[in-house]
Formats: C-alpha cells, sequence, structure tokens
C-alpha cells in the first residue's frame, strides 16, 4: 500500500487530467453502441493514429523541433516547448481527410467497397510501420510507444492543450443527442420531424472522429478503443433504462481506468498502458458474463 499510495501521490494530477479523456471516449463510445457503430469507432481510432503518425512524420521533415519526437518517446522528453500547433497543422488536416473517406460514404449508409478500401489502406500502414521503423534506424521501444502512449509521462500542457476542444465536442453531442440517435434508429421518422438524417450522422461522425484524435495521441490506440467500447458494453449489458446506462457508463469510465492505475502502481514492472487495457476488457467481459449468468436468470430476464 506504501508503494501504491507513493505513486498515487507522484502522479494524481496527471491521472485526473487523463480521466477527462478517458469519460470522453466512454460517452461517444455509448452512443457507437447505441447506434450499432462499434466498429466504426475501432476504425475512426485507427484512422486517427495513422493520421498522427503521418503528421509527426511531416512536422519533423519541416521543423527540427524535438519536441516531435517527444510526442511518442514522453519519458525520454526534456521539459522545454511543446508547439502543438505546428504538429496539429499536419495531423487535424489528415485526421479529416482520411475520416472523411469513410465517414462521408458511412453517413449515407454507404459502407461498401470505399469503407473495405480505407480499412485496407490503414492495416496496410500498422503492418508496414514496424518495417518503415527498422528501415529508418528506429528501436522497437519507439515502435511500442507509437501504439502505448506513455500516459504518466504526458506533460499537463498536453492535456491542457486538447481539454477545451474535447469539452466543445462532449457537449456538441450532448445537446444534439436526440438528433443523433433518431437519425441512427429510425431515418424516415427523423425526416418527418424536419432532422437530416445524412447530415446528423455525418456531424457525429466526424466530431467523434476528432474526440479520437485527441483521445489517441493522450491515452494510445489501444487504451483509446478500450475506454471507448468497454464501458458502453457494460452499462447496456446490466441496465435497462437509458439515463442509468450513462450513468453506468461515466461512472466505469473512470472507476476501470483508476482500478487499471492502481494495478500498475502494485505491480510496477509491468507496463502500464497495456495493463489498463487488457484489465478494462477483462473485467467487462467478466462483469458481462457473470451478470448474464447469475443476475439476469434470477430476475427472469
Amino acid at each position: 500500500m506504501h508503494q501504491i499510495a507513493a505513486y498515487w501521490s507522484q502522479y494524481y494530477p496527471i491521472i485526473l487530467l487523463g480521466l477527462v479523456y478517458f469519460i470522453a471516449c466512454g460517452f461517444v463510445g455509448l452512443f457507437l453502441i447505441l447506434r450499432r457503430a462499434a466498429l466504426y469507432g475501432l476504425v475512426l481510432a485507427q484512422t486517427a493514429q495513422v493520421a498522427f503518425l503521418i503528421g509527426l512524420f511531416c512536422a519533423t521533415g519541416v521543423s527540427s523541433h524535438e519536441h516531435t519526437y517527444a510526442m511518442i518517446n514522453r519519458a525520454a522528453a526534456g521539459t522545454g516547448e511543446w508547439h502543438f500547433l505546428e504538429i496539429d497543422a499536419f495531423v487535424l488536416p489528415l485526421t479529416l481527410l482520411l475520416s472523411g473517406a469513410f465517414v462521408i460514404p458511412a453517413a449515407r449508409g454507404k459502407t461498401g467497397g470505399q469503407g473495405v478500401l480505407l480499412v485496407l489502406s490503414l492495416l496496410l500502414f500498422q503492418a508496414a510501420l514496424p518495417l518503415i521503423n527498422k528501415i529508418s534506424g528506429g528501436s522497437d521501444t519507439i515502435l511500442l510507444k507509437a501504439y502505448f502512449t506513455e500516459i504518466l509521462y504526458t506533460p499537463p500542457a498536453m492535456f491542457l492543450n486538447y481539454l477545451p476542444w474535447t469539452i466543445v465536442i462532449i457537449g456538441a453531442i450532448f445537446l444534439l443527442r436526440r438528433q443523433v440517435l433518431l437519425s441512427a434508429f429510425d431515418p424516415v421518422q427523423a425526416k418527418l420531424v424536419g432532422i437530416n438524417p445524412h447530415f446528423y450522422n455525418l456531424l457525429y461522425y466526424f466530431l467523434t472522429g476528432l474526440l479520437l484524435s485527441f483521445a489517441v495521441r493522450i491515452l494510445g490506440t489501444y487504451v483509446a478503443m478500450a475506454a471507448l467500447l468497454v464501458p458502453g458494453y457494460i452499462a447496456l449489458s446490466t441496465c435497462r433504462r437509458l439515463p442509468q446506462v450513462f450513468l453506468m457508463a461515466t461512472s466505469l469510465a473512470v472507476l476501470l481506468p483508476l482500478a487499471g492505475f492502481f494495478v500498475a502502481f502494485a505491480w510496477d514492472h509491468l507496463p502500464t498502458e497495456p495493463l489498463l487495457a487488457t484489465q478494462a476488457i477483462l473485467m467487462g467481459m467478466l462483469v458481462v458474463i457473470s451478470y448474464r449468468t447469475f443476475v439476469r436468470p434470477r430476475a427472469g430476464c
């Protein structure tokens, strides 16, 4: 316990800032699951990761600042300036461009050839990344950090830089929740009440892709994907009413990463980010299986 308390006292400001991004991922992930579009979320997270890595490469070619490498290798980074605007000038347009190739057909309900082509392109880049890293002289450690970021070594300035945009996106989705859900559940009824389902589908997917662009930089691809789907999946599997689902998903978005951090502090020889993702997924599976096996039969569900 002394070891856990020591780590907590050292890293609690970073953890509390990170919880905002865990909550944001859980919130938009719940909407993805409600819209039966969970796989779209995984594609958007991978798209954000690809755009981030390509954007870093482009920023490195234009600028010689070491902060471009520090975005990945944060434990070895100094405490100098972080030029987020220079990096975002490349990353955000790439995110919108790559996301648009999938989002626009998805918003119109056309996820056939174009969607498959984009997924294959993403898989090609992800598969080729180890080869590119080795040819360019990169180490396996840096390659691993491209997928699992170092959350505890992320500077507070990075959390705070994307925090206002994250809050704005969450607020917009919350205010437009009726239009967003009705556009997915019943497009015909949406049109009858004056809602354009194509517009709100497009807006929702772009907002989700933009938020995942921020979350992937902070949490890493696989931790962000676990935070995206696990809380909503547990909440929808164990709660019946929608307000309860939102409350449960939000609570789990806080409790699951906190439990993961405490486990990582107890076994500090294990890597934190893979532990966060693995622990969240295993706990989610355990809760859902236990509920369906023991609780639901007694309730007559």
